[in-house]
């Protein structure tokens, strides 16, 4: 009967990131499709990192020191990928403007580097032997070389990374429940911080096994598959906590907003002129500081009218105009060089107006020329 209940527990808990990777897939199949990705993204990685925790944690798998090394540089990616997530929501513009992505990269680039050197410079029986995780205050990890102790040191690292990108969105969640707002959805609120406090629950617990006990990550991805079966619960029975979220958001903006005292829709005009008509854009140093200038207002004036009114940031907006100009004189001018015409345009490259109009036509400057004379 017990062998029957472990064999059970077992398969509960691999169950949580088959489940992730399921729900990854599912995204991919949204129409919104870059929001999809994300949010594909960030079920993936959670799958990878529960795996991995089970891996190493487990006694089911002959190679587990291999595999839970080779996933150890992707389980930084999880909290990265989540905060991705959730930056999206809050930028509802689509604008990721979060500083602090750049820094939670930085331990998934390291842990390729130093597993590399020591993959290269370490004997292969050596690595066989010192590959093992085990908890840090157990007596094997007292007696590994000092490099594969630091090695072991990114397994807790990588869960305290998540505890702290899931508390940023957990602060978030506080400020909603605090609006008293009558058509609010409080209840789904109050869930989704439930399951917020779960996540990093069964996060706390895998860091303390990672210490002290494998049976604690255990306990921890199985927390953690109970959560995510709640979270698609959820996500059907409140489909609007996003929206209201996104609606919460958009009026702080505008409570904040620094276009208000402006006349938008002359400036509109005017830039539409400055482009159109005078095609500033053909001058590769032609900037946003240079034309608020001409607009005589703020360059954070402009990108909020960009982004806000016109849907689009300034590096889009400029190279539509190129691109379009440079698809005329493709055709037009059929003699005349590539490269002439990428200066003609205002890119400062060959390389970057092949880049940019490749992007924007799925071809070549050259291919698009061939194409349509």
């Amino acid at each position: 009967m017990i062998e029957i209940k472990n064999h059970l527990w077992m398969s509960f808990i691999f169950f949580g990131p088959f489940l992730c990777i399921l729900m990854s897939a599912a995204q991919i199949l949204k129409k919104d499709r870059k929001l999809s990705i994300y949010y594909s993204l960030a079920h993936l990685t959670m799958g990878l990192w529960l795996f991995q925790s089970l891996v190493y944690s487990s006694t089911l798998f002959k190679y587990s020191q291999y595999i839970s090394t080779i996933l150890l540089p992707l389980s930084f990616l999880a909290p990265v990928f989540q905060r991705y997530r959730y930056t999206w929501v809050v930028c509802s513009d689509g604008s990721l403007k979060d500083k602090f992505l750049n820094i939670m990269y930085a331990p998934f680039f390291v842990t390729i580097v130093y597993l590399a050197i020591i993959i290269f410079f370490t004997d292969i029986e050596v690595l066989r032997k010192n590959l093992v995780f085990n908890p840090i205050f157990s007596e094997s990890f007292k007696s590994l070389p000092l490099s594969f102790k630091t090695l072991h040191l990114l397994y807790p690292l990588s869960k305290i990374s998540s505890i702290i990108s899931l508390c940023s969105l957990l602060f978030i969640l506080v400020n909603l429940w605090k609006n008293d707002i009558d058509n609010a959805p409080k209840m789904s609120i109050r869930l989704s911080f439930f399951i917020i406090l779960l996540i990093i629950t069964a996060t706390s617990l895998v860091l303390a096994g990672d210490l002290f006990s494998f049976h604690l990550c255990l306990y921890g991805v199985s927390l953690a598959t109970v959560t995510i079966c709640i979270m698609i619960i959820v996500s059907y029975k409140y489909p609007s906590l996003r929206k209201y979220v996104i609606y919460e958001i958009n009026k702080t903006r505008y409570s904040k907003s620094k276009i208000k005292s402006l006349d938008v829709d002359s400036i509109i005009k005017r830039i539409l002129e400055i482009m159109e008509i005078e095609k500033a854009f053909s001058d590769e140093d032609f900037s946003l500081k240079n034309l608020a200038r001409d607009l005589e207002i703020s360059t954070q004036q402009l990108s909020e009218i960009l982004n806000e009114k016109m849907g689009k940031n300034f590096n889009t907006f400029i190279n539509e105009y190129r691109i379009r100009e440079a698809k005329i004189l493709l055709i037009d001018d059929p003699v005349r060089s590539i490269n002439s015409i990428a200066n003609a345009v205002g890119f400062n490259s060959n390389t970057s107006f092949t880049v940019t109009f490749s992007k924007y036509e799925g071809c070549s400057p050259s291919r698009y020329r061939k194409n349509n004379l």
